[in-house]
């Protein structure tokens, strides 16, 4: 190392040269932090590195060592260990189980890694990561990290491929995010229904047929990809406060079941919701209409939701739709062939009660459309409004994108009616383009565009907009849940309201997409890039 005061609290020397690592290393004993990830050429630590008793954070991640000292057990205050890409690395010592302020072990791409230490369960873990390891099979402590929030084996076979050797799932009832994409599940965990702490469930690439009913219990999970599940023939009623879920490319599906509507008690920049079942090539009619009138049923609250609770954040709420098809359905009053389309404004049109825009657009993939990243460009003439509809990341790398089917996608974007209505009252004409984008914002050439359509949106047109739960409401009744749910909201929602429709002067058009790091960070759009 060079010269430098010992008495530093990081050092950083990653991506450097480095071959290894100077006994004068053990000088730093107020030595926080620690970063030499990427040194490439370095193959070994020397044990004394063990006496820097205050370090916290080692990163050593893209490294060629090929172990850890014995000793690592001496660094006490250990809280987190970067192990992610040692494609060397091929065991972690046993001494790695009393580093007792151990939080986060992440072993992600370690290749060659094909156990966990023994004593695993003694550590109090908060996340274990072990994506695309050489590990296929677990240690039987591994149900005593009752702590543990996230837990992730993405890619991890199982002995000879077969299927991964899940723990009992209920043992870890404190996971909020669970990551088991390609692991060759043939099995739906059964006991996934008693996480109900959970958040994030990633269970795409794997193989089994169904799903249980009681996935719809769990009421805290916002994210549920399913991607890449080509066996999956149908699927359940889903949570009820679902943002992202993912069914892109599962050929074999065939059946889809109504989902509950939930009016949303509060919203921010984390309301943009999306749901693919692109590529979805066996769907049948049912299944279709069933997607259909989930979009339309969720459109119609978030809007509804947008005019009484929204206050100014940025990105806006949205709510995105993607399914096999090509006929626009009549909802949607205003069509054309084309990029464009031209709608006729009702006198008085935005004020007090209109809602906002939903769109549909047809798009024709060509054959093995790959790209990544997939958005839209909605631009107007009307008052130069334009804003890029929610994106996200449809196809994971090195898997199949779309299979030049055209595909529907039902679009809603809280921005445009933010702009909308600063114009003026007397416009009585509006038209509509749309353009597919990449994540440059830049014209996508692998798909077109071949029809589109608007449809206005106003309050309880579809008498839904109880704060219930609102599915299997017979037309009987449905009058009278709209006479009480209407007054309820108008009264239940002015606590929440940070500010009044006055506020929306200083909104800005929508940019961001889900899947990009935008809502949740590098973790998710890594995790849910068909997502995700």
């Amino acid at each position: 190392f060079p010269e430098i005061a010992w008495n530093l609290k990081e050092l950083y020397v990653d991506g450097t040269a480095i071959e290894e690592v100077p006994s004068s290393i053990e000088r730093f004993s107020r030595l926080d932090t620690l970063n030499m990830k990427d040194c490439v050429r370095l193959e070994s630590l020397p044990d004394n590195i063990c006496k820097l008793k205050s370090l916290r954070n080692f990163f050593l991640g893209g490294t060629a060592i090929k172990e850890l000292p014995q000793s690592i057990e001496n660094l006490s205050g250990l809280t987190l260990l970067y192990l992610k890409e040692c494609k060397n690395l091929v065991s972690l010592p046993n001494g790695i189980c009393n580093l007792k302020f151990l939080r986060h072990l992440a072993l992600f791409g370690c290749s060659k890694l094909e156990n966990l230490p023994t004593d695993l369960g003694k550590l109090d873990l908060l996340e274990l990561e072990a994506d695309e390891t050489a590990i296929n099979q677990l240690p039987s402590s591994i149900m005593c990290l009752n702590g543990l929030t996230e837990l992730s084996f993405c890619g991890c076979k199982g002995q000879d491929s077969a299927n991964f050797p899940l723990p009992p799932l209920s043992a870890l009832s404190s996971l909020r995010n669970l990551y088991l994409r390609d692991c060759n599940l043939l099995e739906f965990p059964a006991d996934v229904a008693c996480l109900t702490s959970l958040e994030t469930l990633s269970l795409g690439g794997n193989n089994f047929k169904s799903i249980p009913v009681s996935i719809k219990q769990l009421v805290e999970l916002r994210r549920l990809d399913l991607s890449y599940c080509k066996r999956l023939q149908s699927i359940p009623e889903l949570p009820p406060h679902l943002k992202y879920f993912g069914a892109h490319g599962c050929t074999s599906l065939e059946r889809v079941s109504r989902t509950l509507a939930v009016f949303p008690e509060w919203l921010d920049s984390c309301n943009r919701h999306i749901f693919l079942f692109t590529n979805c090539s066996s769907l049948d009619q049912n299944a279709r209409s069933n997607i259909m009138e989930d979009a339309k049923r969720k459109i119609q609250l978030m809007a509804t939701a947008c005019h009484k609770l929204y206050w100014g954040f940025y990105p806006t709420p949205s709510v995105t739709f993607g399914f096999p098809g090509s006929d626009i359905p009549e909802w949607f009053s205003y069509q054309s062939s084309g990029t464009s389309v031209t709608i006729k404004l009702p006198p008085r049109w935005h004020y007090p009660k209109f809602l906002g825009f939903a769109f549909c657009v047809v798009v024709a993939f060509s054959e093995y459309c790959d790209d990544l990243f997939f958005s839209f460009r909605c631009e107007s003439d009307y008052q130069d409004l334009y804003c890029y509809l929610d994106g996200w990341y449809h196809v994971q790398k090195g898997k199949p994108g779309f299979d030049g089917s055209d595909h529907l996608f039902f679009l809603y974007d809280h921005s445009l009616y933010l702009m909308a209505t600063k114009g003026e009252e007397g416009e009585n004409e509006a038209s509509f383009r749309f353009y597919p984008v990449d994540e440059d914002r830049k014209p996508l050439h692998s798909c077109t565009v071949k029809k589109c359509g608007v449809h206005l949106l106003f309050p309880y047109e579809e008498k839904i907009c109880s704060s219930r739960l609102i599915q299997g409401h017979t037309s009987q009744n449905i009058d009278a849940i709209n006479q009480d749910s209407g007054k309820s909201m108008e009264e239940g929602t002015k606590t929440k309201r940070y500010r009044n429709e006055d506020s929306y002067d200083g909104a800005e058009p929508s940019r961001c997409g889900i899947g990009s790091s935008n809502e949740e960070g590098d973790r998710d759009s890594k995790r849910f890039k068909g997502i995700n």
